[in-house]
């Protein structure tokens, strides 16, 4: 059934447009963007409101393309799509601009039962509303 949903979302999803701009999810509103080396410079000033985002799109979920990573100047961010509402194809790359909030995520538990230490930029990821990627 999920596959049939990211095969429907990803055939649905609007091809570029005249711009050479493909979108993605809830359409991504104009305004101020935030580069994510500078979102996890100062995380807390930007958790919690939504806004845009911005960086070259590195992994992508090879599985459903519910999730990616945004990259820049060597600072990288999980961005999940909202409710696994939409999907980016698994084979995009290129810059993007992500509209969505930031939030901080609990660290799982170890086989211990101690919290592993987080990663860079680990212990935050963006819930995405929207995504433009510029090929």
């Amino acid at each position: 059934m999920r596959t049939l949903l990211a095969l429907c979302s990803i055939l649905l999803a609007a091809p570029a447009a005249a711009d050479g701009v493909a979108r993605y999810g809830a359409p991504v509103p104009e305004g101020e963007t935030v580069p994510v080396a500078v979102a996890l410079a100062d995380p807390e000033a930007h958790v919690g409101t939504p806004r845009r985002f911005e960086g070259r799109i590195g992994e992508v979920c090879q599985k459903m393309g519910c999730w990616l990573m945004l990259e820049e100047d060597g600072q990288a961010i999980r961005v999940a799509t909202r409710d696994h509402a939409w999907f980016v194809p698994r084979d995009v790359q290129g810059r993007a601009v992500v509209y969505g909030t930031l939030g901080r995520r609990q660290a799982a538990p170890s086989a211990e039962g101690a919290a592993a230490p987080p990663e860079p930029g680990a212990d935050y990821r963006i819930e995405a509303d929207g995504i433009e990627i510029a090929g």
